[in-house]
């Protein structure tokens, strides 16, 4: 053996099909002796006359086992070059891949899943397969369905264990998919159909918000009471909007300063696109208060703030106006008055209080406020009757009209009531005359002067007058017993100068 004519051996496989051998060449070879040998085995040696430096075998042993060359020269005198190093190749076998068992979902959304799988082997569990046949369907996976599926790319199989990932696109939201894949070695030896994978593509995120409202109204039919409403909008996706976020604030409400204000808890839940909502509120103590409101969907979009409404929830009504105020005159200077007593709102709640006003001419809206204030009653329940007896304040032989109204606790006046009158009697005598004066006109006669008193008091005209005269001092004792005056004038008004003449036959 030549020693030092070593040829360089080269093994390339194309699994399943050949086993390629390449080699340097030797100077002065005339042939090569390739040796083979599969594991366990006694070699086979064959030879080439080609002077080529490569040859390409077809497999000729049972798969499954390493198979080992070595190249020799023969030179012309027949003497053989040391051989090469020994290069080992697997003969494709018949042993399938192991079935991939745990294909699962890794992230699913409406239009794309990526998968995961663990790599098998190429012979069982052991080796490194060659390829994946990965397919779907919307109809179920079974051995005889697969070669119909859809089939998806994937890349070569890793080492037996690793992580395997591949993506299906483009598909259907709220569709369900089944998946399954195949594996094969390089001899196309095919395993068993894996799992099936059945999963269901979400809907598409629902990005899109429901319609704002634009006909909130509000009105207040009563004091602490707020009525909204407005027509429920739609929702592009659902049809109807799921909710209602519904704010309001005692200060400016817009776009910006919706998010701020106070939540209303517990809105409506909205009805069907373009019907009718309304929503009582009677939770809010007395002010002016500005209301608006999102609608949402199922999704949780909102939309863009409705239109703002504003209005006070105070006590806007007025009591109702008393119409069957009476006043009778009882005697002397006293006077009673009846009427029904009116409620807050209207004929409902009980009134704060009462305003009575006297006046000795027609009392109407514009003069009430100037009229004489009387002492009125606390208000009793709307519907009973109220009585007030009034003295000490009446002049006699008077006419003396009375209105009344009602006022709430938000002051809010009613009408004045209708009008009622009584006049007093003449229970007051004319004022005493004080500056009676005496003149002598003759030795028989005198004259008589003084100022005349009223009727009542100083008011007024008297209706007659009574002198008397005596040659004792008069007094209330003895006046009735004094010789009468006859030629007394009749009484002028009050406050006017009066004189009588006096003759001596009327002192006989």
């Amino acid at each position: 053996a030549l020693n030092d004519l070593v040829p360089q051996l080269w093994l390339r496989e194309d699994p399943g099909v050949t086993h390629e051998l390449r080699w340097s060449p030797v100077f002065g070879a005339t042939r090569y002796q390739i040796l083979r040998a599969a594991e366990g085995n006694i070699p086979t040696t064959f030879s080439t006359s080609s002077l080529d430096t490569t040859l390409s075998l077809p497999p000729g042993f049972q798969g499954g086992t390493d198979i080992t060359y070595r190249v020799q020269a023969e030179l012309s005198d027949g003497r053989l070059s040391a051989p090469s190093e020994e290069r080992t190749g697997n003969e494709p076998g018949s042993v399938p891949p192991s079935a991939v068992s745990d294909l699962t979902a890794l992230i699913t959304n409406a239009t794309e899943i990526v998968l995961r799988w663990t790599a098998p082997g190429d012979d069982g569990t052991s080796g490194q397969a060659t390829r994946y046949d990965l397919r779907y369907s919307t109809t179920p996976i079974t051995d005889e369905t697969f070669s119909s599926a859809t089939a998806l790319e994937t890349a070569p199989p890793n080492n037996p264990g690793a992580g395997e990932f591949a993506v299906a696109s483009s598909l259907d939201a709220q569709t369900t998919y089944y998946f399954a894949l195949v594996t094969f070695d390089e001899a196309d030896n095919r395993s068993p159909l894996s799992n099936v994978l059945e999963i269901e593509t979400p809907a598409i995120p629902d990005t899109e918000a429901p319609s704002a409202v634009t006909d909130l109204t509000i009105a207040s039919p009563e004091e602490g009471v707020f009525e909204l409403t407005w027509t429920a909008p739609s929702d592009a996706r659902d049809g109807d909007a799921a909710g209602y976020e519904l704010r309001y604030s005692t200060s400016t409400l817009d776009d910006a300063t919706f998010p701020a204000a106070t939540l209303l808890s517990d809105p409506p839940t909205p009805g069907d696109a373009g019907t009718q909502e309304s929503l009582r509120i009677a939770s809010l103590s007395p002010g002016t208060y500005s209301f608006a409101l999102r609608s949402l969907d199922a999704a949780g979009n909102a939309s863009t703030v409705s239109n703002v409404v504003s209005a006070s929830n105070a006590d806007l009504v007025p009591p109702g106006a008393v119409t069957d105020l009476s006043a009778t005159a009882l005697g002397g200077d006293r006077i009673r008055l009846a009427w029904t007593v009116q409620g807050d709102n209207a004929e409902l709640g009980r009134a704060d209080h009462q305003e009575i006003r006297v006046a000795t001419t027609p009392i109407d809206e514009a003069g009430f406020p100037d009229a004489t204030p009387i002492a009125a009653p606390v208000p009793t329940d709307p519907g009973t009757t109220a009585e007030l007896e009034v003295d000490g304040i009446f002049g006699a032989e008077t006419i003396y009209y009375f209105a009344i109204r009602t006022v709430d606790e938000a002051g809010n006046v009613s009408a004045i009531s209708n009008p009622a009158t009584a006049t007093t009697p003449d229970f007051e005598p004319p004022a005493a005359t004080t500056d009676v004066v005496a003149e002598e006109v003759t030795g028989t006669r005198a004259k008589m002067y003084w100022t005349a008193p009223g009727d009542n008091g100083d008011r007024g005209t008297a209706t007659t007058y009574d002198m008397r005269f005596s040659f004792e001092p008069l007094t209330e004792d003895n006046f009735a017993d004094a010789a009468e005056v006859t030629n007394l004038p009749e009484p002028a008004p009050a406050g006017t100068n009066e004189e009588v003449t006096l003759v001596a036959s009327q002192a006989v």
